[in-house]
């Protein structure tokens, strides 16, 4: 089965999200997490399992809290 993940911060950065992914793909899921991005991760979209996908949007921080506000 393909699950998608919306994460509303950087996908490193939070522990739970990663380890929720990683049981997901131990369990023959294939998962596509949708991250933000602060500058820290240099390639859009990048594989980092076999089953997992990771995609971040370039977005300031600025921005996000602004958008976080409304």
């Amino acid at each position: 089965m393909r699950i998608g993940v919306v994460v509303d911060n950087e996908f490193y950065n939070d522990i739970r999200v990663t380890n929720e992914c990683k049981i997901l793909s131990n369990n023959g899921h294939k998962v596509e997490v949708l991250c933000l991005d602060f500058g820290s991760n240099k390639i859009p979209s990048v594989k980092i399992h076999k089953n997992i996908s990771v995609h971040s949007l370039k977005i300031n921080r600025k921005v996000k809290n602004i958008l976080f506000a409304l």
